[in-house]
């Protein structure tokens, strides 16, 4: 996200984009929407939310404002 911020490339935005989808698709709790998985198995498609520490959090609220003050989403300023 920082660099789609730093640049403009549309390249870093869409991957900034994507990595928000896989956030809120894998790494929330799905019980609870605040709560960031400390890992994620590849080979097993799982994350782990049994660690979760709330620094976690941070990194992905920093690139969400960021794009969300790129692209003025609604979305991800709702989220």
């Amino acid at each position: 996200a920082r660099l789609a911020e730093v640049t403009r490339n549309q390249t870093y935005l869409d991957a900034a984009e994507l990595s928000i989808r896989f956030m809120q698709n894998h790494m929330l709790d799905p019980d609870e929407n605040s709560v960031v998985a400390d890992g994620f198995d590849a080979s097993g498609c799982v994350s782990n939310y049994s660690t979760s520490i709330t620094w976690e959090l941070g990194t992905f609220i920093e690139g969400l404002s960021i794009v969300a003050n790129i692209t003025q989403n609604q979305t991800y300023t709702q989220m």
